[in-house]
């Protein structure tokens, strides 16, 4: 936990989204779907996030990796999302940027777009679809691509 903190402290007030991020964030809330954060980080380092990128009340549900006993690759946490989204795995799309993750959400039977942020293509080949940017991404791609 103090390693937590530490790296709130240090983060704060330099937070920076990924290009694409935020505008497709409100592109898919606007087009009334529902919004999950799922992350394997403790739930203050994602308030923290939501807060400096000014994402709070966009989300219809957080989860984080405290809420589930296995971590990703496990789906546990993708599914978690899905039951309080209410919705089927096969109707959910992730959007992720690391292999255990792709691999949790294939293994929950949703869709993913692998985003190379923090990985390199050929590290991401289990999604469904890879893209070097959010950028250029919209919701007709996301929906009918992916």
């Amino acid at each position: 936990q103090e390693k937590e903190a530490s790296f709130r402290e240090k983060a704060k007030g330099n937070i920076k989204p990924f290009p694409g991020v935020v505008k497709l964030l409100n592109t898919i809330k606007r087009g009334n779907f529902k919004l999950a954060l799922v992350s394997s980080a403790p739930k203050e380092n994602i308030d923290l996030l939501s807060s400096e990128l000014n994402l709070e009340g966009i989300f219809d549900c957080i989860v984080s990796g405290r809420e589930v006993a296995e971590s990703k690759p496990s789906p546990q946490i993708y599914l978690l999302a899905a039951e309080r989204l209410g919705a089927e795995p096969k109707d959910c799309i992730v959007i992720e940027d690391s292999p255990f993750g792709v691999k949790a959400a294939k293994a929950a039977g949703m869709r993913c777009l692998a985003v190379t942020n923090t990985h390199p293509k050929q590290d991401l080949e289990d999604a469904d679809r890879v893209v070097d940017s959010l950028e250029k991404v919209d919701l007709i791609t996301l929906i009918q691509r992916v």
